[in-house]
């Protein structure tokens, strides 16, 4: 793990999850809800599609990733975006004939708010695919910033 030159820890991993257990296909914009997790923090916990800061000793930037695949070929109207709650702001991406993509960004969440991971498709032809853990989302927290 990086350190600053006084051993403090510039990252720590705070969640990672993969597979959604609301895979089936929609038409326009669907919030995933995990359903495997492999990393796990009490200072940020999964409910429901959502992710929530539990304490202001955990508020802070973070560093949030989203992949995504869907099924049933490429598709000219996809997005994905990670919401966050208390700025009611997103990370957006458009696919122009794809079938899979990620995003990430750097995100404030103070204590109480959350961030959400969605996709977003013109017809309800594409589920989510969770083969091979592509679909997946993981959240660092970022110190001393």
């Amino acid at each position: 793990m990086p350190l600053y030159s006084d051993q403090t820890i510039v990252f720590q991993p705070m969640t990672s999850y993969y597979h959604v257990s609301n895979s089936s296909a929609a038409s326009g914009w669907k919030t995933l809800t995990w359903a495997n997790s492999e990393i796990t923090n009490s200072g940020l916990t999964h409910s429901n599609g959502s992710f929530t800061v539990n304490g202001s000793q955990y508020a802070g930037y973070y560093y949030v990733t989203f992949n995504h695949l869907h099924t049933n070929g490429s598709h000219d109207n996809y997005w994905l975006r990670i919401y966050n709650s208390g700025l009611a702001r997103c990370a957006y991406q458009r696919s122009k004939d794809g079938d899979g993509q990620g995003i990430s960004c750097i995100m404030y969440l103070a204590s109480g708010w959350t961030y959400s991971c969605a996709v977003y498709h013109g017809n309800s032809a594409h589920a989510c695919s969770n083969a091979d853990r592509c679909c997946r989302t993981s959240a660092f927290r970022l110190n001393n910033i």
